[in-house]
This record gives C-alpha cells, sequence and structure tokens, in this order.
C-alpha cells in the first residue's frame, strides 16, 4: 500500500473499506 496524500483518493480508499464491510457482512449472513 501507498500513500500519496490525496484527499480524493483517501476517500476512495474509505469507500472501498466500507463496500469490504458490506460485503464481509452479507458473508457472514449465508454462512449463519
Amino acid at each position: 500500500m501507498f500513500h500519496s496524500g490525496s484527499t480524493s483518493e483517501t476517500a476512495f480508499e474509505r469507500k472501498l473499506a466500507d463496500i469490504d464491510k458490506k460485503l464481509r457482512e452479507k458473508k457472514k449472513g449465508f454462512d449463519y
């Protein structure tokens, strides 16, 4: 991972992390 210091890039990473979290929660829902 690299840090460019770009605000838009940070927001993009945050969005990806949020999507990943939602997907993980969905997977958890399927597993249990």
